[in-house]
């Protein structure tokens, strides 16, 4: 219930602050896109893997993105993964965070700061500022081991939440 009332008011502040400056006549649609990684979708037989989630189109902006681990990752001798969210920079919506440590049923890059967020979506402010897009782009999930190939995972989910917004 706590989530649903902190998402209800961030919507409310984003929809009053973080769109200001569009075009007023223009309406602008707010979507929220839903994507489950499970390790079964880590076939690469190395230590890292990106997963495109979708392609976000021009003029599209990026408000927010946060995850639920609802399985954590686990198996064969892997003692560590990543997961971080971003286009041609890794990272840029969301930073690395433990996705096999974490345990099940545990929310996170939902915090709104540094260590959580990208440098497009944070700028070590009290505001978070949305990435603009200006062409086509895709936004992708980045996967990373540090101990094993993650084809060795025998476990785990991640369901991955995309805040964005797109002019009509």
């Amino acid at each position: 219930m706590k989530k649903w009332v902190v998402l209800i008011i961030g919507l409310l502040f984003l929809t009053t602050n973080v769109f200001a400056g569009w075009d007023d006549t223009v309406p602008n649609a707010l979507f929220t896109r839903h994507f489950n990684v499970s390790h079964a979708d880590l076939t690469d037989a190395d230590t890292s893997q990106d997963i495109t989630l979708f392609t976000i189109p021009a003029g599209a902006r990026v408000v927010d993105v946060w995850a639920y681990v609802s399985t954590a990752m686990a198996g064969g001798t892997v003692s560590a993964v990543t997961m971080a969210v971003g286009d041609t920079d890794a990272d840029g919506l969301a930073e690395e965070h433990d996705v096999l440590g974490t345990g099940d049923g545990v929310w996170i890059l939902e915090g709104q700061n540094g260590t959580d967020k990208g440098d497009y979506l944070y700028d070590d402010t009290v505001y978070m500022r949305p990435k603009i897009y200006t062409s086509a782009t895709a936004i992708k999930a980045q996967f990373a081991s540090t101990t094993d190939n993650l084809v060795s995972l025998t476990a785990g989910e991640v369901e991955i939440y995309i805040l964005y917004s797109e002019p009509k």
